[in-house]
């Protein structure tokens, strides 16, 4: 529950779908970020920022090169799905 069994896949604009995991880093990374507990990320009504955000902050944490936050939704990211 605290975030290492929430899987999110990528769809990038180019290239294959990826799947990264959150981890306890970006939980809490989360929280500081938007000053708000990592459980309301997926609460009744989950704000795709903070979903979009998740995963651009795992997919740093996977090793992968990424854009900045505004420029990787807008050019890179066809999709996100959280599984």
């Amino acid at each position: 529950m605290l975030g290492t069994n929430i899987g999110l896949q990528i769809e990038p604009c180019e290239g294959e779908k990826y799947n990264v995991k959150i981890s306890l880093k970006t939980g809490i990374a989360f929280e500081r970020e938007f000053k708000t507990p990592f459980s309301g990320a997926f609460a009744d009504a989950p704000s795709v920022e903070h979903i979009c955000w998740l995963a651009w902050t795992a997919t740093r944490e996977s090793g992968r090169v990424v854009s900045l936050f505004d420029e990787w939704i807008a050019n890179d990211v066809a999709d996100i799905t959280l599984h």
